[in-house]
């Protein structure tokens, strides 16, 4: 009984301040994914197999590229594919995120070689 009011409870946090919820089965069955979930991006950290996209915001005026934004997706093998808000505020409260930023190294380095060839600001 105290495990299911735990999970009631942070789900109240998570909703936001001076909430209230009550356990249900889904609260239940959303845990178990959320659990589920975690254990499979980790692996994906530690396989390298999240992708790592770059999304470009464009000035109308002059057409020009003022900031590149970098877009992690995971490709799961049974969930398709999954956007970053799906998973980002899963691994945040993980130590997965630690690994994640790890990744960010990839990221400058093409940055880098971009703006050498004039592509990027």
């Amino acid at each position: 009984m105290l495990a299911k009011a735990d999970l009631a409870l942070y789900r109240a946090k998570d909703d936001g301040r001076d909430q209230y919820r009550f356990h249900s089965d889904d609260l239940d069955q959303e845990m178990r994914e959320r659990v589920i979930l975690t254990g499979d991006l980790i692996q994906a950290l530690e396989t390298n197999e999240l992708e790592l996209y770059y999304q470009p915001q464009v000035e109308l005026f002059t057409g020009r590229i003022t900031v590149w934004r970098r877009l992690f997706v995971g490709n799961h093998p049974k969930r398709g594919l999954l956007m970053p808000a799906d998973f980002i505020p899963i691994i945040e409260k993980s130590d997965a995120i630690v690994a994640l930023g790890n990744g960010c190294s990839t990221m400058h380095a093409t940055m880098s070689s971009w703006r050498n060839a004039g592509i990027a600001q």
